[in-house]
């Protein structure tokens, strides 16, 4: 049975046989398969795959770690009693972290790219971050609550981004995909 090491390896050779996929040997398409980088004789074009896996590992473990540790703190703040307004705040900005992190992993490893469904979910949400620090910070400094509208506008670049980006979303997989493979090709507005 394959261990997780192998999995992040394989996954790592697919990232980089994805992003440089010609074996400047013979210039066939390389096969993730039959790659066996960093050793083997196969040196992909404008690539040092054994670079990349290193830093493919690293990457994936400040992911994992920053979703372990979100996940922990949600939880956490979840359980804790008694709650204060501030505390919800700060639970639903950690859980919208955890998510952000899970979808930033997956696209990191092109996972979005076998479920194309996941493209471009993940663009809008860095916008999020920013009113759940005011919000957060606003209820630990005032001792009356903001009202619903002086909340709500803060959200507005959010909504607008996904309103923007409905004609994506409506597009079938595999338009996705091409969109994606070619640096966002009729979308260079969004």
């Amino acid at each position: 049975s394959r261990g997780l090491g192998d999995v992040y390896k394989r996954q790592a050779l697919q990232v980089c046989h994805t992003l440089y996929p010609r074996c400047c040997k013979c210039g066939t398409p390389a096969n993730p398969e039959d790659c066996q980088l960093p050793t083997g004789d196969c040196r992909l074009l404008n690539s040092n795959c054994s670079l990349l896996t290193a830093n493919f590992y690293l990457y994936t473990m400040f992911f994992l770690t920053g979703i372990i540790i979100s996940s922990f703190l949600t939880a956490l703040l979840l359980l804790k009693r008694p709650k204060v307004h501030a505390d919800l705040i700060l639970t639903a900005w950690m859980a919208l972290m955890t998510i952000h992190q899970v979808l930033a992993y997956l696209h990191y490893t092109g996972t979005t790219l076998e479920y194309a469904h996941l493209l471009g979910v993940i663009m809008p949400w860095p916008l999020l971050h920013g009113p759940f620090l005011f919000l957060y910070v606003t209820a630990m400094t005032r001792e009356k609550p903001l009202k619903w509208t002086g909340i709500l506008p803060h959200f507005i670049p959010f909504v607008f981004l996904y309103l923007l980006a409905i004609p994506f979303f409506l597009l079938s997989a595999a338009e996705k995909r091409e969109v994606f493979d070619n640096n966002g090709a009729g979308y260079e507005w969004y």
